[in-house]
């Protein structure tokens, strides 16, 4: 168990370091395609499965990256942002074994 958390830790790290910007929240749009609003990103919560994540969003988003050990699978993945070029959306996803692709982390920074 131990092992998995620091796998985890070490796949989110660098993408967690490179949205930490403190920034203002631009107001909620509507549902849109290919990127992901404010509301959006509130909707989606842990233990959602991936599936249903990317229903909410839209789209699929764009791997960042994957590790496996022992049947456990942790990914990272980030999603564009709808009206803000500098904003970023990154979720962290994981799988045991038997088990489905669930949301286990997510980070947002909104800026105007």
């Amino acid at each position: 168990m131990l092992a998995r958390r620091r796998l985890a830790a070490l796949a989110i790290a660098p993408v967690l370091a490179a949205t930490a910007v403190i920034a203002s929240p631009p107001a909620a749009q509507a549902d849109t395609r290919g990127c992901v609003t404010k509301a959006e990103y509130k909707k989606v919560k842990k233990g959602m499965k991936i599936e249903r994540v990317h229903r909410v969003f839209d789209t699929a988003g764009k791997k960042e990256s994957r590790a496996a050990s022992g049947g456990y699978v942790f990914m990272v993945r980030s999603y564009k942002v709808c009206n803000s070029r500098w904003s970023a959306v990154a979720v962290g996803f994981e799988k045991s074994p038997g088990t489905a692709m669930k949301l286990s982390a997510k980070n947002a920074v909104w800026v105007s």
